[in-house]
């Protein structure tokens, strides 16, 4: 069949979301769909064993132990009288127009696994009123969190794309950086100013404890620190380890150290409530969406129908532009994270141009455009999975927040594309 991957691979994605529509979980939706993915694919007999194999992923494990402790610690500065204090010091500084901006962006700054539930308490506490829709406050929080990693050179998609392009950093910063101008654009734009008005209008005051919020922005920025440094030790010492585990178990070393004197200074009821939130469902579909998110990528790697798609797009007659943008975004929409699209799609579509050496940059940026997209539309997002499980909001419905704000990014592809000379 012609294009058969390609259709297999979007049919299954379609099946998943149809799923959640009719009620089945996230996390059960997908891990079904990883299934079906690797029965297509012809994977037969082993697809239990491939099934199993993801829960021998120490990926899985660490991000589990992860999103655990990132969810605690949210609890925790969402306790009233962190709560009060946090918001009295953001609005002093900036307001509420320009925090639940900044705070999902700062954090942003800092590559970590499940990050964006760290901004989210912090969204979710500038916007507290009821009229705010959970799902508005989940896409706030999920696009301004992105807004960086279309350059920022700590981000492992910015990393894969350099050694697979060749291409010097600076030519690649001066090529990417009209995105995050555009994003912070298209952001407040669609999502901000429409609530402008709402965002100054004047609110109760708050009991104010300034020692106490600044000693929380202090312990998130030693676990940003932590996330940054504590791996390049355990790269240093262990240099055989796998990047991305040693990635996470930075991660979790960062957040176990810097959660014991948060929770010290706790009050005593609030210690009491230690990690009593596992025990709810909000955390019973955080912890079980995650688990489905890595079923279904694995068993899409095992499949082998990615690279199937693109050698049938290849050899289909498809113009090299159709696939260098459709290529990055559908792999981009099903593994919902940047490195899937570059290291996936972007080795595939320079070899449309006969390597990197004469591989054009304006390509570069169509391509990058349009994974970036796929990626942030994607359901197995992990930021938009924890932000979304968060905020307790229906996915479909943060779309009709996102799809502006991910038109004006492809806009910009396709217009660098063209005015660099990319369209010929």
């Amino acid at each position: 069949m012609p294009f058969g991957s390609t259709l297999i691979i979007l049919g299954v994605f379609a099946a998943v979301l149809a799923a959640t529509r009719a009620g089945l979980s996230l996390g059960a939706a997908l891990a079904a769909g990883g299934v079906a993915l690797a029965l297509l694919a012809g994977r037969g007999t082993r697809v239990p064993l491939d099934f199993a194999g993801t829960f021998a992923l120490p990926e899985l494990w660490l991000l589990l132990a992860i999103t655990v402790l990132i969810t605690e610690f949210g609890r925790i500065m969402t306790e009233p009288h962190n709560a009060e204090s946090l918001m009295a010091l953001t609005r002093k500084w900036g307001g509420r127009e320009v925090g639940v901006m900044i705070a999902p962006a700062a954090i942003g700054l800092v590559p970590m696994p499940g990050g964006a539930l760290f901004s989210a308490p912090l969204v979710g506490q500038t916007a507290s009123e009821d009229h705010w829709t959970p799902e508005w406050k989940s896409a706030v929080n999920y696009w301004f969190r992105h807004v960086w990693e279309y350059w920022w050179p700590l981000y492992p998609v910015i990393m894969v794309t350099l050694s697979v392009t060749s291409v010097e950093y600076w030519r690649f910063f001066l090529l990417q950086a009209p995105f995050t101008l555009v994003s912070f654009g298209a952001g407040y734009l669609f999502l901000v100013r429409p609530h402008r008005g709402q965002l100054n209008a004047p609110v109760p005051g708050l009991a104010a404890n300034t020692q106490r919020a600044v000693f929380l922005l202090l312990m998130l920025g030693l676990v940003m620190a932590g996330a940054l440094l504590i791996p390049e030790l355990l790269q240093a010492v262990l240099p055989a380890g796998d990047t991305g585990a040693v990635q996470m178990t930075g991660v979790l070393i960062a957040l176990a150290a810097v959660g014991v004197p948060v929770v010290l200074r706790e009050p005593r009821e609030s210690r009491r409530r230690l990690f009593a939130q596992l025990r709810t469902r909000k955390a019973r579909g955080i912890l079980g969406t995650l688990t489905g998110v890595l079923i279904f990528k694995h068993m899409l790697s095992v499949s082998g129908l990615l690279p199937r798609a693109a050698e049938e797009m290849m050899t289909g007659g498809v113009p090299a532009l159709v696939v260098s943008a459709a290529l990055p975004f559908i792999a981009g929409l099903v593994t919902g994270i940047a490195v899937g699209f570059a290291g996936t799609a972007f080795p595939l579509v320079i070899g449309l141009y006969g390597g990197s050496d004469s591989f054009p940059l304006p390509v570069l940026a169509l391509a990058f455009a349009f994974g970036y997209a796929g990626m942030m539309l994607s359901p197995m997002h992990l930021c938009f999975v924890l932000t979304r499980n968060h905020f307790e909001a229906r996915f479909h419905r943060i779309y009709r927040y996102l799809w502006p704000c991910v038109a004006s990014v492809i806009a910009t592809g396709l217009v660098l594309y063209f005015v660099a000379g990319g369209g010929g």
